[in-house]
């Protein structure tokens, strides 16, 4: 029936609901039916039926309160018990370091490759003033 038998301080913490709010209620039902998600449903109906088990499924959904979520869901079905086992792994923050990560990284490769445009130019300037001067001093006259 997809009711809560527990939940960690980890995911009352996150998603701002009670552990007492939480079991014996429907998972759509929580938080004022903020989890009401269409592919959670899809996904817990799949596990629940089919017997498939979810492994790092991506899910993102604004809550609310709490604003957008990234989470990675697993789901199991425990055959001896016909519950689902859902671990929610909220990784917001990982994804946003890891895209500043990437942007950071962009613009390293930007600024490096100015650099050694740059250096480059200045081997090509170099070598110019080289045949300049080679050149300046063989029209000069010898003394």
């Amino acid at each position: 029936n997809l009711k809560g038998v527990s939940a960690n301080k980890s995911f009352s913490t996150t998603f701002t609901v009670t552990p007492e709010n939480t079991i014996g209620e429907k998972i759509y039902n929580l938080g004022n039916k903020q989890w009401d998600i269409p592919e959670l449903k899809d996904l817990l109906e799949k596990t629940l039926t089919k017997e498939e088990k979810v492994h790092n499924f991506r899910l993102t959904h604004k809550f609310p309160d709490i604003g957008e979520k990234l989470m990675l869901l697993n789901a199991s079905r425990n055959d001896h018990t016909s519950m689902i086992l859902l671990v929610i792994t909220d990784i917001t923050s990982q994804e946003r370091a890891y895209s500043t990560l990437k942007e950071s990284a962009k613009s390293v490769d930007k600024i490096a490759g100015f650099i050694v445009g740059r250096e480059i130019k200045m081997v090509e300037l170099k070598a110019e003033i080289a045949n300049l001067k080679k050149s300046i001093s063989e029209s000069l006259p010898k003394s």
